[in-house]
């Protein structure tokens, strides 16, 4: 066999061998997870979870609406915002906070990443900021069984050069103090206004009562479910103390 024939049965056979590596590798990764990858889609619990709409989902909103007016008041971004929800067990709460989706690129993007880490269990899911539920996808290789990453759906893609944001909620075990018959829980300090807003708050357990919190230029509401919230644009200038709430629960 000359040159030319061996040429034309080795491109069949190249050709070939190329499909069926290719062919394995698009069934081992593309048409399904590789054994051992857990993959699963849900959709994260609605916000309104009575008969009656949510006491806390509206407080957020008061909140969130109120941080907005001050940003742009301040033209200053709204930097961070984190809400405690107490449970009977002061102890265990459910934290509100914004996550800030930015787009870089050139293409709309439909789809976030983040890390879990070894937290997949205290996470509870993703909203928009009308209170949408969002779907998601937790996925777990097998060469790291403690590291989640989770994907987050979003409803409408951000434009390229814009931002999002979107109401993250986990549970959290927080530093609650017993001293006597009360309970006291320390937040850090807010930073000052001059490179963003933030925002922190605590929403008390059922029928608890509001002993004492500093500082005292805060949100407070005191029907139904006592929160108490600060902003920091409404704190005196160069305070520099950790947000204080003294209270007791109803044995």
């Amino acid at each position: 066999m000359n040159s030319r024939g061996k040429l034309w049965l080795a491109v069949p056979l190249f050709l070939g061998g190329g499909f069926f590596c290719g062919w394995q590798i698009y069934r081992a990764f593309w048409s399904a997870p590789p054994q051992g990858f857990y993959l699963k889609t849900r959709t994260s619990p609605a916000l309104n979870r009575g008969p009656q709409p949510d006491l806390m989902w509206h407080r957020f909103r008061y909140l969130y609406t109120e941080a907005q007016r001050e940003a742009a008041a301040a033209h200053r971004p709204l930097a961070s915002f984190r809400l405690f929800e107490l449970d009977r067990d002061p102890r265990q709460a459910i934290e509100w906070r914004l996550d800030t989706v930015s787009n870089p690129g050139f293409n709309p993007l439909h789809n976030i990443e983040r890390n879990l880490g070894n937290q997949a269990q205290t996470f509870v899911g993703y909203y928009t900021c009308d209170g949408q539920p969002l779907a998601y996808t937790l996925k777990r290789s097998p060469d790291f069984p403690n590291h989640t990453a989770v994907t987050i759906h979003l409803n409408d893609p951000v434009q390229p050069g814009a931002s999002l944001q979107l109401l993250r909620l986990d549970k959290r075990t927080l530093p609650v103090k017993s001293p006597k018959n009360n309970y006291r829980l320390n937040l850090d300090s807010l930073p000052g206004p001059h490179r963003g807003i933030h925002v922190r708050g605590i929403r008390l357990p059922d029928r608890a009562t509001i002993v004492r919190y500093a500082p005292a230029e805060a949100f407070v509401f005191t029907n139904g479910h006592p929160l108490i919230a600060w902003i920091n644009t409404s704190l005196p200038e160069n305070t520099n103390c950790a947000l204080t709430v003294t209270f007791t629960c109803p044995k």
